[in-house]
């Protein structure tokens, strides 16, 4: 299996070169299913929810959808952060830094305490629609899974596919 990863990950490395030269998905999207046809490995695919907690926050409710959402602690008692929205990042907030910094760049953030219950409950129904469309799925935490494609021939496609079913199904970037 670790061979099979290394090749597939080798073979995207090449084919990630060949696309700054050719420029269109499509014949990239072909270029690499050849190569990892060729090559007789598996296609591994990396799927990331950034700020998982914000995410879930906004898909749960759709008033939060495109305001910066910051989920963590108490800010009086030095909470931390858990997890930011794409507003809330793109004003410097971070995973880990202290809530009371984190308002400080981002003062009009909705603010949200950590459900770490709910998260891994949305999280475990997410896996388990990526689980029907893999040969094997690896855990990285509670916001990363790694999938492994059966079928390298459209692989690429498939993991846009996937990930454009998590944004509808989930209302999750990915």
């Amino acid at each position: 299996w670790l061979l099979g990863s290394l090749l597939s990950l080798a073979a995207l490395l090449v084919l990630a070169a060949l696309r700054r030269h050719v420029g269109r998905r499509y014949l990239f999207g072909r270029l690499a299913s050849l190569a990892l046809t060729l090559l007789g490995a598996s296609v591994i695919v990396f799927i990331l929810v950034p700020g998982l907690y914000a995410a879930v926050e906004q898909a749960d409710d759709p008033a939060l959808r495109g305001r910066p959402v910051i989920v963590g602690g108490d800010p009086a008692k030095r909470g931390s952060v858990t997890g930011a929205s794409r507003e809330a990042r793109a004003r410097g907030v971070e995973e880990g830094m202290e809530m009371s910094r984190a308002l400080q760049l981002c003062p009009d953030a909705i603010l949200r305490r950590t459900r770490l219950k709910h998260y891994r409950e949305r999280v475990a129904e997410l896996r388990e629609l990526l689980r029907a469309d893999c040969e094997r799925l690896e855990e990285l935490g509670l916001d990363g899974t790694f999938l492994e494609l059966a079928s390298p021939a459209d692989g690429l496609a498939h993991a846009a596919e996937l990930c454009v079913r998590l944004q509808a199904e989930f209302g999750l970037p990915a």
